[in-house]
């Protein structure tokens, strides 16, 4: 499994973004810092609360090899990386994909609440309707 962060300014805040690949796939998640963190919030923040997070569905990943990296290496990629800018299309696909089946959800839900309240509206004007109907 590997865990990889990026720390980024987005708009008026500082932005965390996790992805992490592993035998299950590849999945993603956002987190808003608000104002710089500093080297030790981040790290606090990993131990703490990474756990909690919630990230996207895994997406299926088939190019996943976990291997060693020299330490050397690691270092150059990270410079290369830092040099040729931040590019996480896969992580902000992943992250919207989430959105949009929690949008589905919430659509639905809300939909159902909805005319459950009709329905109890409807049955309390039907009471009320007896009741006269009955002289009371």
């Amino acid at each position: 499994m590997s865990i990889k962060l990026t720390v980024l300014f987005e708009g008026a805040f500082w932005v965390g973004i996790f992805e992490k690949n592993d035998e299950c796939g590849y999945s993603a998640a956002r987190y808003v810092f608000g104002s710089e963190p500093k080297n030790e919030d981040v790290y606090q923040f990993v131990l703490s609360y990474y756990h909690k997070l919630v990230s996207s569905k895994p997406l299926n990943n088939n190019d996943y090899k976990p291997q060693k990296v020299n330490p050397k290496r690691l270092n150059r990629m990270i410079s290369r990386e830092i040099e040729s800018g931040v590019k996480l299309n896969k992580a902000y696909s992943a992250i919207r994909e989430q959105r949009e089946k929690n949008k589905k959800i919430k659509k639905v839900i809300s939909k159902r609440e909805k005319e459950d309240q009709k329905k109890m509206r409807f049955d309390l004007k039907q009471i009320k309707k007896k009741m006269k109907m009955k002289g009371r």
